[in-house]
């Protein structure tokens, strides 16, 4: 609007053109299917994208648990041999316990006991003259003449004591010895000796009865067997 004059002139316009966006031209329906499929892609590539990131995810843990069982296998045996090491530095210090306690045992254990020598002389001289001779040695005090002479095989009885012997009880008088040196090392005659043996010389004994040492003495003891039968 303008004035000329005294007049206002008003311009005229011609007649209103359509808007763009309500052409039906070509190139505004193809930008339309171009961008209604752009809205239609970006979901698929979104999940496309979370898809794959999955995936990865997946691959990555299933990666590290192969990492830690690979590993795993290594701890175990670190922790078996370093197990197996302290198992066997036990047993050695306890052995060498054991030895030091062992060591420190004689030092600390009782004196021995005292032992009696016994010799025993047969009845009859061999071919040479001599007479046979038997060893043997007991604990002072803690054994019968008797059960010396059998363990060790030594001849007590003659023909009729073999057959007629009492074994041991004292009531039959048949295991007759006669002391030849050492008679302080043994116990004094009992009341069977002196019942059997009344009639005897005080050096004749019967094995049975007859106690070799008393636990604290010690010494050698010789021993005539069957003296009845001495030439």
């Amino acid at each position: 609007m303008r004035e000329q004059g005294s007049q206002i002139v008003t311009p005229v316009r011609g007649p209103s053109r359509p808007s763009l966006s309500h052409e039906p031209s070509g190139s505004n329906v193809s930008h339309k299917i171009f961008h209604a499929q752009k809205l239609h892609r970006k979901p698929k590539e979104a999940r496309r994208e979370e898809r794959s990131a999955a995936t990865m995810a997946s691959l990555s843990f299933a990666a590290a648990a192969a990492a830690v069982n690979l590993r795993r296998p290594d701890v175990t045996s670190d922790f078996g041999n370093r197990q197996r090491t302290s198992t066997l530095v036990r047993r050695k210090r306890l052995a060498l316990s054991l030895n030091a306690a062992g060591s420190t045992e004689p030092s600390s254990a009782a004196p021995e006991k005292p032992e009696i020598e016994l010799e025993f002389i047969g009845p009859k001289p061999g071919a040479d003259g001599s007479y046979p001779v038997d060893k043997a040695k007991a604990v002072s005090g803690e054994k019968l003449l008797r059960n010396i002479m059998n363990e060790n095989k030594i001849e007590l009885y003659a023909t009729y004591g073999k057959a007629m012997n009492c074994g041991g009880g004292g009531s039959c008088g048949t295991c007759i010895v006669e002391i030849i040196d050492g008679k302080d090392l043994l116990n004094e005659r009992t009341n069977t000796e002196l019942r059997y043996l009344k009639k005897k010389p005080e050096s004749w004994r019967l094995a049975c009865q007859t106690i070799v040492g008393n636990k604290e003495n010690s010494g050698k003891v010789v021993v005539q067997r069957l003296p009845q039968w001495k030439k």
